[in-house]
């Protein structure tokens, strides 16, 4: 399946050194199965996202963009924004083994999109989780971003929540997420695990995040350096064939 090509007007070629593969998604708001089709595309073609990394990794300017906008999040991974366009985005979560979260478990969370996900390299335990009177005890915060940029994490209450269902996604797995999904994906072993997100518009202004009682709040994310962002890429280009 194919879609129209068309400019974002904030961000060009020079600035987005990725964003070629990914073009024929903008203008066409794509849904979830428009969203897996291209995921699987780029599965298929290995290379196409290769060498696009690599042209990333020769672009000092294009690197200091990406690490910007980049940063470590809370749940264990670096949230790597490869394309910002106008309804839809590209986003690469990669984990590491020295900056994962040790021995405590990620906390469940939606998304303000839908989106699907190719899995580059390693294996992903994904748990999805539902209300549930004898599940276990949350906090609830209203997470999203101001017109700024700035993350908001808001308290709203408490809630109970058991898994539901659990699947382990590995290497070259192609995923489906609704916004409807409260889950946690993290590795499901020692090594390099890496997935491409491909995501969707952005249709609601927040979502639901879940923390343990006495864990702080995601209100700061530490953005990524040029020189973390070239390594982390440069991990991720060596595992793909």
């Amino acid at each position: 399946m194919h879609f129209a090509r068309t400019a974002v007007p904030h961000e060009n070629k020079s600035a987005d050194p990725i964003g070629d593969i990914f073009g024929n998604l903008e203008g066409s708001r794509p849904g979830l199965d428009e969203l897996g089709d291209e995921a699987e595309s780029v599965r298929d073609r290995p290379w196409k996202l290769r060498r696009s990394l690599q042209a990333l990794l020769g672009d000092e300017d294009g690197l200091a963009r990406v690490a910007k906008r980049s940063a470590y999040h809370a749940n264990g991974f670096a949230k790597i924004v490869l394309h910002l366009g106008a309804d839809c985005g590209v986003r690469l979560h990669v984990w590491r083994p020295h900056h994962r979260l040790g021995t405590r478990p990620p906390d469940p969370h939606g998304h303000r999109w839908e989106f699907a996900s190719w899995v580059v390299t390693g294996v992903l335990r994904e748990v999805r989780y539902a209300e549930a009177p004898a599940g276990e005890l949350f906090e609830v915060r209203d997470y999203g971003r101001r017109p700024d940029g700035s993350i908001f994490c808001h308290p709203n209450g408490s809630v109970t929540l058991a898994p539901v269902q659990l699947v382990y996604r590995s290497a070259g797995e192609v995923y489906r997420c609704e916004r409807s999904v409260w889950h946690t994906a993290a590795p499901a072993g020692g090594g390099l695990a890496a997935s491409l997100v491909l995501q969707g518009e952005r249709s609601i202004g927040s979502t639901k995040v879940y923390r343990r009682p006495g864990r702080p709040a995601n209100g700061h994310e530490p953005s990524l350096s040029p020189g973390e962002l070239r390594l982390l890429l440069g991990d991720v280009v060596a595992t793909i064939r």
